[in-house]
């Protein structure tokens, strides 16, 4: 959950704009089509707020002990990639929430109205276009891989 909204965040961040800017037909798969069941996400997503920022949305439920995550990401726009990296979950804290491992059966963890990026105004009109990312989660429980989509309008 907090690897995808991380890409998340970080795909739309580069493709934000201002207010009259929206997010289209944002859709999240697994790489294989093949369900993950160590967690149940729903509601996911993210939206403009009044300021133009971005607001994630959405929660994870966890269906199995975590002892470890860590993401491996990459970022496109328009085919072009623009942005990886790779980082732990244990330990981290995003936004208003913390992430202590193990990440335990039973837990859920849902954005918060605090889960908001700003934007530099100055870059949103960058963000116009097609965003997809990509992302691999090397658990306790195995490899899980995601991708989301995006289209960023004005």
């Amino acid at each position: 959950m907090v690897a995808v909204i991380l890409i998340l965040v970080s795909a739309i961040s580069a493709a934000q704009a201002a207010c009259e800017y929206k997010i289209d037909k944002m859709e999240m798969k697994t790489c294989k089509g093949e369900p993950i069941n160590i967690w149940t996400l729903t509601g996911l997503g993210a939206e403009f707020t009044d300021n133009c920022d971005v607001l994630v949305k959405g929660c994870a439920k966890m269906h199995t002990d975590l002892q470890s995550v860590v993401s491996e990401y990459k970022a496109f726009k328009d085919g072009m990639e623009v942005s990886k990296g790779k980082y732990s979950i244990c330990g981290m804290t995003l936004f208003d929430t913390k992430f202590e491992c193990p990440l335990a059966k039973g837990k859920d963890f849902c954005a918060t109205k605090n889960w908001v990026t700003k934007v530099p105004k100055s870059l949103l009109s960058l963000a116009v276009g097609d965003i997809r990312s990509e992302v691999t989660l090397k658990t306790s429980e195995g490899v899980f891989c995601y991708v989301i989509k995006a289209t960023i309008r004005k």
